[in-house]
């Protein structure tokens, strides 16, 4: 986890150091073109008015579940798609998630365990400030599939649940509509009746975020 978190770390750096660059469609990207459009109208529809009214981002990085769990299957590579809306154009913002991850332990070059995770969560967004370098925190519901494969002993553990998640991070916001952050996750109060060790956290999580604003 500390090696994921310093590589996200530089990874973060190196962009905010960067000089961005603006995208500009071409005459024939037709399809970039128009899901830009089509998702800027839609959010300015929403919203009632014109300029920025949300915002899209991926991000990518390490999960962190409970040993008693999921075993040496228990740190996971995680990928998110994200959705804010903001609520009346103010800091408070409507955020819509789905993310992915995966983990396995090798034992002899085998797969000895195989961890999945698949998520889904809606929560509010408190964003401070309107500078280039915006802190910021969310809270809300989340329903979570988990499942583990033991590969040597052909079995299969899976369940569903729901809890809640907090998390907070430092966007920094660059030309073109663009933004970075680092984002630090938690999940808990999720009750996993096939996976010991789960109704107080089931992850912790650390992303580098990379996102467009429309």
């Amino acid at each position: 986890m500390r090696s994921v978190a310093l590589f996200l770390l530089v990874i973060f750096c190196g962009a905010c150091a960067s000089t961005p660059t603006v995208y500009e469609p071409r005459d024939d990207d037709h399809l970039a073109g128009f899901l830009v459009n089509t998702l800027a109208y839609a959010f300015d529809d929403v919203e009632g008015g014109s300029g920025e009214a949300g915002g899209m981002d991926f991000q990518i990085g390490g999960r962190s579940l409970p040993e008693r769990a999921f075993g040496r299957a228990r740190h996971h590579l995680v990928y998110g798609l994200n959705f804010v809306l903001p609520i009346d154009r103010g800091p408070l913002a409507l955020e819509l998630g789905v993310s992915y991850s995966q983990g396995d332990s090798d034992y002899l070059g085998f797969h000895e365990l195989e961890g999945l995770l698949v998520e889904g969560s809606v929560g509010l967004r408190l964003t401070i400030g309107e500078g280039s370098v915006q802190p910021y925190v969310g809270y809300g519901l989340t329903g979570i599939y988990a499942s583990l494969e033991d590969v040597a002993q052909d079995s299969l553990d899976s369940d569903t649940g729901g809890g809640t998640y907090f998390h907070t991070g430092l966007a920094i916001q660059a030309d073109g509509g663009k933004y970075v952050a680092l984002d630090w996750r938690r999940v808990s109060n999720v009750d996993l009746d096939s996976f010991e060790g789960t109704s107080d956290t089931l992850y912790n999580q650390l992303t580098l975020v990379i996102g467009v604003n429309f």
